[in-house]
């Protein structure tokens, strides 16, 4: 058992300036050792992009949960406008882009099964 605790998660894992991931689960053992997915909390300034341009994985579908915010989801040649409580799914081969719209921060959780590899990000 992995137990996270939000008052404890204060420092980015990556730091990209408008664009902060914090590494809540994944496959480490100070990740939880997590083996059928993986979670991080996506920060996005607003009008910034995640990642810079559109992307996808062969091994693995993404989720999205959007927390606060507004955000314009791209898969493939679609956009969506999601805001608080709204989940997009890109599926595995499903190009995808997340945007911060308006003017506050967007918060989404991330979750990736099979866990999040970087060898698995293709533009």
């Amino acid at each position: 058992m992995h137990i996270v605790k939000m008052d404890n998660v204060k420092t980015p894992t990556i730091d990209l300036g408008g664009e902060r991931i914090f590494e809540l689960l994944n496959a480490s053992k100070a990740g939880g050792g997590v083996q059928n997915h993986s979670m991080i909390l996506l920060e996005l300034d607003a009008g910034q992009a995640s990642p810079s341009e559109a992307h996808f994985h062969k091994q693995s579908e993404e989720t999205y949960v959007v927390l606060s915010g507004l955000a314009i989801m791209r898969i493939e040649d679609q956009e969506f406008r999601l805001e608080a409580g709204d989940v997009a799914v890109a599926g595995i081969g499903e190009k995808h882009q997340i945007i911060a719209q308006g003017d506050q921060p967007l918060k989404c959780l991330a979750i990736m099964a099979k866990p999040f590899d970087v060898e698995d990000v293709y533009t």
